[in-house]
C-alpha cells in the first residue's frame, strides 16, 4: 500500500513538474532553428524584391487578413496576387525589413514577426523516412501597426 502511494506521489509530482516546464517554454518562447531563420531571410528578401509569386506561394489558404479593422479571407493564390498591396502595405514591409532574425519570437503557433503583424508556421511534410519542414504565412494583422514605431 505504501509503495503504491509512493508511486502515485511520484507520478503526480512528475506531471506537475512537466506542466511547469511546458508553461515556462511557452512563456519564454522556443529556440529558433537555422531553418526558421533561413525561411525568414528568404521572406525578407522576397518582400524587399516585391516577389509576389514567391510570397503568395507560401501562404496557407484560406487566410483571414485583418486590415484597418476589417477582416476578410484570401482564398487563393490568385486573390493574393490581386490583394497583395493591401496585404503587404509599406508599414508591414518595413516591419519585416527591420526584424532581426535572431530576435524572432517562436512559440507553439510559429514565428512572430514584429509584434504579431505577421505569423509564419512551420509544417512537417513527407513520410516518416523523409520529413521536411515547409513554412507558410498563417497570419497578417495590420491593425496592430503603430506608425511611430516605424520612424
Amino acid at each position: 500500500m505504501l509503495r503504491m502511494l509512493g508511486l502515485m506521489l511520484l507520478i503526480l509530482l512528475s506531471i506537475s513538474c512537466a506542466n511547469v516546464y511546458a508553461f515556462d517554454a511557452i512563456r519564454k518562447g522556443q529556440a529558433l532553428t537555422k531553418e526558421d531563420t533561413g525561411f525568414f531571410l528568404k521572406l525578407r528578401e522576397a518582400v524587399k524584391k516585391n516577389d509576389v509569386k514567391w510570397i503568395c506561394d507560401r501562404i496557407s489558404y484560406p487566410l483571414t487578413i485583418k486590415l484597418k479593422g476589417k477582416a476578410f479571407k484570401i482564398k487563393t493564390s490568385k486573390a493574393c496576387h490581386s490583394k497583395y498591396s493591401e496585404m503587404f502595405p509599406a508599414e508591414v514591409k518595413a516591419i519585416i525589413a527591420s526584424q532581426m532574425p535572431d530576435e524572432l519570437f517562436k512559440n507553439w503557433r510559429g514565428l512572430m514577426i514584429g509584434r504579431g503583424e505577421v505569423w509564419v508556421t512551420p509544417i512537417l511534410r513527407g513520410s516518416k523516412e523523409k520529413q521536411e519542414i515547409e513554412y507558410f504565412i498563417t497570419g497578417i494583422n495590420t491593425r496592430k501597426i503603430n506608425r511611430a514605431r516605424l520612424n
